[in-house]
């Protein structure tokens, strides 16, 4: 994997900031005070930018997007805790702006001090506690149909991620990865979170449809260890995405 360069002081500042306004806008949290499993991936390292074969879209142009191969990345996990029943893995945008009524539009800017919220990309729970890793591509959405390829019992529940309703994003609204697609006039380069969540139970017992929020409340009793990767993704090019590390959420 090539080593992203060009990273620039001042965005990373930015891009370290507290996002405490995330949780103050009523997204619930999703970390969980706990041990830790060792979590890695081929496919960025962890506080670097996101090749955009993760994304959803890339850029044709400062003001035009175009579909990008949407892959999910690949995922390996060890070190588990004893005890460990399943896995949960979930994918939030950190930055997303509450605001969706400006995305993309002309005259429109995203600023630091904009709102944000947490914006869940991907979202799979009652992963069996045998599976250790997630290939590349096995949640991308089969034929922009929003749903995910065929996938074994041994992937677990595919939920559905946040672009359900959203103009133009039709092709990744479902039960399936969904990948980044931040708006051209943000400001912020968009850091993205995967975590892997080792639970105490074999299933969460969730409903059809379930989504981010559904799995955070099942499971907010049954987190036994976490780890999480970030990667940084932007759609506005008079920025670089920036190699800003693993945040602290709280």
């Amino acid at each position: 994997m090539d080593a992203f360069s060009g990273t620039t002081i001042a965005l990373a500042r930015r891009c370290r900031r507290s996002i405490s306004a995330t949780h103050a806008v009523g997204v619930p949290h999703d970390h969980f005070s706990g041990g830790t499993v060792k979590l890695n991936s081929l496919s960025f390292m962890d506080g670097e930018a996101m090749p955009d074969r993760y994304a959803l879209r890339r850029n044709a142009g400062p003001t035009t997007l175009v579909p990008a191969e949407n892959l999910n990345p690949h995922l390996a996990w060890n070190d588990v805790p004893d005890g460990t029943a399943s896995f949960v893995l979930l994918c939030a945008d950190l930055d997303a702006p509450t605001d969706k009524s400006g995305i993309n539009k002309p005259g429109v800017t995203f600023d630091d001090d904009s709102e944000r919220a947490l914006f869940y990309h991907w979202v799979v729970a009652d992963l069996p506690a045998s599976v250790r890793d997630v290939d590349e591509g096995a949640y991308t959405p089969l034929h922009g149909e929003g749903a995910s390829t065929s996938i074994p019992a041994s992937a677990g529940q595919v939920g559905h991620n946040d672009y359900a309703g959203m103009p133009g994003m039709e092709d990744a609204a479902g039960h399936c990865y969904g990948g980044p697609a931040p708006p051209w006039n943000d400001r912020r380069p968009h850091r993205y979170r995967f975590t892997v969540y080792a639970l105490s139970v074999p299933s969460l017992g969730l409903p059809d449809g379930f989504k981010a929020a559904d799995v955070l409340q099942a499971m907010k009793d049954a987190v036994l260890a976490e780890s999480s990767l970030t990667a940084v993704y932007t759609l506005n090019t008079s920025l670089s995405a920036t190699q800003v590390g693993s945040p602290s959420v709280s």
